[in-house]
């Protein structure tokens, strides 16, 4: 992968400037573009820590606070993790993705074809159809209420019911253009929730 050897350099001038402030390092696992290891502070804390080069599609996002992931990459990259992975978050992140109106159920699925070229139609269907062998629980763990949890069911069958009826043609990247915006509101456990999206323009 392009950029690989940034990837080392990022890696050690991470963990030798935690080494430096006091910290001990353990690895789990290595590869050329991935890092896992943990972190013990001198009170006896660990904290798992992930480095990773993912591919990136658009620029960082310019807002007040700084750069931040172009919301279209984080959504491509939301959606194709319910083909690599497939658990509950995975279809709350769908569920949210889609309840925003910003992309239809045939963009969204381009969007996660043009980051893993592994995925298909037949495969993310049966993916898909993992949220209703997903027990209440694993969702009402986040915190969520059986209406939403049924509501994230439907937007999992919904959105196979459109890939499914789709022609390869209508599989397009959506257009990708318009300014990034930032609102945030109270979430009720004494912080916020920031939500960030592009503002795309109207639909023919």
């Amino acid at each position: 992968m392009e950029h690989a050897g940034f990837f080392d350099l990022a890696v050690e001038a991470v963990t030798e400037r935690l080494q430096e402030d006091g910290f001990a390092l353990l690895p789990v696992k290595r590869s050329s573009t991935f890092f896992k290891f943990n972190v013990s502070t001198p009170g006896g804390e660990v904290v798992e820590v992930d480095m990773s080069l993912d591919w990136r599609r658009y620029n960082p996002a310019e807002i007040a606070i700084g750069p931040v992931l172009d919301i279209q990459d984080a959504a491509a990259a939301k959606v194709a993790t319910i083909f690599s992975r497939g658990e509950a978050r995975d279809f709350i992140d769908l569920w949210c993705i889609r309840k925003t109106g910003l992309w239809s159920d045939t963009e969204l699925f381009a969007m996660a074809q043009d980051r893993d070229d592994r995925i298909n139609v037949p495969m993310f269907r049966t993916m898909l159809a993992e949220v209703g062998r997903s027990r209440d629980q694993r969702f009402a763990d986040y915190g969520l209420t059986l209406d939403q949890i049924a509501d994230i069911r439907s937007a999992a069958t919904e959105f196979s019911a459109h890939i499914e009826d789709a022609e390869p043609g209508d599989f397009i990247l959506p257009d990708h253009t318009g300014a990034v915006h930032v609102k945030a509101h109270a979430n009720g456990r004494g912080g916020f929730t920031r939500h960030h999206w592009r503002t795309l323009p109207p639909r023919n």
